[in-house]
């Protein structure tokens, strides 16, 4: 969507193509990816169900993997005070880990009670 010049972004801006790699949070958006891969391989495993501690293992570190492509953007970018903010986002980082993992546990429940 950011992309393609969609207006998904902060305040309803759009970055399309290039203009979108001049972004600060382009290292956010750009992280998303191996993240979204890593937690899929982890929680699905062969089909397995997993428990709520591991599929919370699993959210954390997708989003550790997120930030830590922000944090790099940044610093390629040379903003170092930003860098320095990156602690502002572990709450929520958190909160959310908390709320997927709820969700994929709940979601899979069924398969944990065969």
């Amino acid at each position: 969507g950011v992309l393609c010049g969609l207006p998904i972004l902060a305040g309803g801006a759009a970055a399309p193509a290039g203009a979108f790699l001049a972004l600060r949070s382009a290292g956010y958006v750009i992280g998303f990816v191996p993240a979204a891969l890593l937690v899929a391989q982890g929680l699905g495993r062969g089909g397995r169900a997993v428990g709520f501690a591991q599929a919370l293992g699993w959210q954390a570190l997708g989003h550790l993997v997120v930030l830590l492509c922000g944090a790099g953007w940044l610093w390629h970018q040379g903003a170092p005070s930003a860098l320095a903010a990156q602690g502002a986002l572990l709450p929520g980082a958190l909160l959310k880990s908390l709320l997927g993992a709820g969700l994929c546990w709940a979601a899979r429940r069924p398969a944990l009670a065969r």
